[in-house]
């Protein structure tokens, strides 16, 4: 059905431009926070970004 899936790439998109958005800042904010030493230091936020990408690897791996 083509509106189905006009609604799901809408979606999609959606989610998209709001990981573009907030992804930055809250890498700059994880940043921010252990640049001081805390946890790994600086690197900390490749960790976290690491992390969020192995979450989404699985989300996407348990779609049907």
């Amino acid at each position: 059905n083509e509106s189905e899936q006009g609604r799901i790439q809408g979606a999609l998109f959606s989610l998209q431009a709001l990981a573009s958005a907030t992804g930055p800042m809250l890498l700059r904010f994880i940043y921010h926070l252990t640049k001081d030493g805390a946890f790994l230091g600086p690197g900390s936020m490749f960790v976290v970004a690491s992390g969020i990408y192995l979450i989404a690897v699985y989300c996407a791996y348990s779609l049907p």
